[in-house]
């Protein structure tokens, strides 16, 4: 469950109005251009409330009348009006009632997201289905379908090791949700079905990859306004550019000391020496002997 989520409505306000000034210290930490080039511009001002309305989760099932109230009741704090009628009493209402819309909104939002990862792996299915027939589309024990477009030289890449590669990831129906070039990143810190298939490949070489959902993100949800839908599957062009092995770990057991060199004394005797008096230098340690 998403921490915002769990806020309660005056935990909700003061994120919102940490965040409001978060961006006013950054814009103050420019030139003091931006200010003056934003002006009166009522679209900045239209950014701020977005912002403030998102980080208070107000697209939980308000109406407009009760935004209407609630917006009132922020220009009153805005403007120094006073507090309105009640106000401790109202305020417990109304977490209440955020509370209440709030386990709804969760609810309903579960049902839809498990409706759409139901379509969208219905629609995979279908996808992967005709896949089976179609020629150069190699299949790994994992459900993985990928088709060779180049070959490359060289070691494959372990789950140890980093890569530098270039590709584009589109959904089934071709639209674009991700593309990159000169990225880099452990082979183990994608999703499986993109891990997978780096270790398929060798240095210069590329694939597609066709990667069903349970080895993608699966039914989990993607953050607001995302392309990806729980249940997707994802196509990804790949080009291994190259390949840094990490580090391994020494092998064996520890070395040796040689057999000519004397062990350490041992510590001596009673409590350690206390500091040094003022501006004289520390006594020697004791002898061994």
């Amino acid at each position: 469950m998403n921490k915002v989520m769990r806020m309660r409505p005056q935990a909700l306000l003061a994120v919102s109005l940490a965040s409001i000034v978060s961006l006013t210290a950054i814009g103050q930490e420019g030139s003091g251009s931006a200010e003056a080039e934003a002006g009166t511009d009522p679209a900045v001002f239209k950014a701020m409330g977005f912002a403030m309305a998102m980080q208070m989760r107000l697209n939980i099932g308000f109406s407009d009348e009760e935004l209407e109230a609630v917006f009132d009741g922020m220009r009153a704090a805005a403007t120094n009006s006073g507090q309105p009628e009640d106000f401790q009493d109202s305020v417990q209402k109304a977490q209440a009632i955020y509370e209440k819309r709030m386990q709804a909104y969760q609810e309903a939002e579960q049902e839809r997201r498990q409706a759409v990862a139901a379509s969208n792996k219905e629609e995979a299915a279908a996808f992967f289905a005709e896949l089976e027939d179609k020629e150069g589309i190699r299949k790994t024990e994992s459900g993985l379908y990928y088709e060779v477009l180049e070959e490359g030289e060289g070691e494959s890449p372990t789950e140890q090791d980093r890569v530098i590669v270039n590709y584009r990831g589109t959904l089934v129906d071709g639209r674009e949700f991700d593309a990159n070039e000169g990225a880099q990143f452990p082979v183990s810190g994608v999703v499986p079905g993109f891990s997978e298939a780096l270790q398929l490949m060798e240095p210069g070489g590329k694939i597609k990859a066709y990667i069903p959902p349970e080895l993608g993100y699966g039914d989990r949800p993607q953050r607001p306004g995302a392309i990806i839908e729980p249940g997707d599957a994802l196509i990804f062009e790949i080009e291994l550019v190259d390949l840094k092995p990490m580090p391994k770990p020494p092998q064996g057991p520890p070395p040796q000391l040689p057999d000519n060199l004397p062990p350490p004394p041992p510590p001596p005797d009673g409590p350690p020496p206390g500091p040094p008096p003022q501006g004289k230098p520390p006594a020697p340690p004791p002898s061994a002997n």
